[in-house]
């Protein structure tokens, strides 16, 4: 019988999740979605090769793209279709809550390797999906202690296959810890940005710099409150660091202080020139 995978989700991520799997292990692939319309476009268009809106039998791979307060709610709704040897997978944001709720919910001969590719647009929907939108990524994997080897070997076979360069494995808490600075407070940072009286005034003053701070200001409402407040304690910890050095810049400024901007100039600059060569 042919492998199947079943992407639950098919939305910008789980949409081109879905895309850029094709020809994985030769998998047939199940859509799911509540969404009968994007089931529809993913159908007419070759995504899936079959669309429901909810399971209705098991699947040797799930790949689970919904928002993470969703996730345990469809595993726990669904729990009859994760059969023995089956691979749960998923790419949410947020990896400690997650890890947490979904592994006791799921039958113990089922493992739950979770997964967070770090891509993404600034829009959403099905309609926006793209084949290769995971290519050249980083893909960070994160496995319950539970799951077996080739469970977790299957995960990263799949993010190599859908275009990731780059695969690092690391605990649910350094996962949450990376990710509150390197995704969630850029996202914070570029929203404050726009919470600016001359923001509205500053077209035709912008470059490159002002574009690239504020790109990631567009953002889905509903998503991004839940992956904030799902990794709270580290993304404060990340937004109280960064205050602190906004607070010290500010200083300096306002002391008129040449020689001590000149040197947190430098200190950054050194600091990224090593980040640039740093190997992981």
């Amino acid at each position: 019988m042919a492998f199947q995978i079943a992407v639950v989700g098919l939305g910008l991520m789980g949409g081109s999740m879905a895309m850029a799997l094709r020809g994985f292990r030769d998998a047939r692939i199940v859509g799911i979605d509540v969404n009968e319309a994007s089931l529809e476009k993913a159908l007419e268009r070759g995504v899936i090769d079959e669309g429901l809106t909810a399971p209705a039998g098991p699947s040797d791979l799930w790949v689970l793209c919904l928002y993470p307060r969703d996730l345990a709610g469809f595993v726990e709704k669904n729990r009859a279709f994760f059969t023995a040897g089956t691979v749960v997978t998923d790419i949410a944001g947020v990896k400690g809550a997650v890890l947490e709720k979904i592994p006791p919910l799921l039958p113990a001969d089922v493992d739950f390797v979770g997964g967070h590719p770090m891509a993404g647009l600034e829009v959403w929907g099905f309609d926006h999906a793209k084949k290769d939108l995971f290519q050249g990524c980083n893909y960070i994997v994160i496995p319950d202690d539970a799951a077996r080897p080739e469970s977790v070997e299957l995960v990263r076979s799949m993010a190599r296959h859908v275009g990731a360069s780059r695969i690092v494995s690391c605990t649910a808490e350094e996962h949450d810890r990376n990710i509150a600075y390197t995704s969630q407070l850029m996202h914070v940072l570029a929203a404050a940005l726009c919470d600016n009286p001359d923001f509205l005034q500053s077209k035709g003053f912008e470059g490159g710099s002002f574009r690239g701070a504020t790109r990631v200001a567009i953002l889905n409402d509903r998503l991004w409150p839940q992956l904030f407040l799902e990794n709270r304690d580290a993304l404060v910890l990340s937004l109280d660091r960064l205050l602190g050095s906004l607070l010290a810049l500010r200083e300096d400024v306002a002391r008129g202080d040449e020689e001590a901007l000149g040197k947190a100039m430098v200190l950054a600059t050194d600091r990224m020139k090593k980040w640039q060569k740093r190997q992981v």
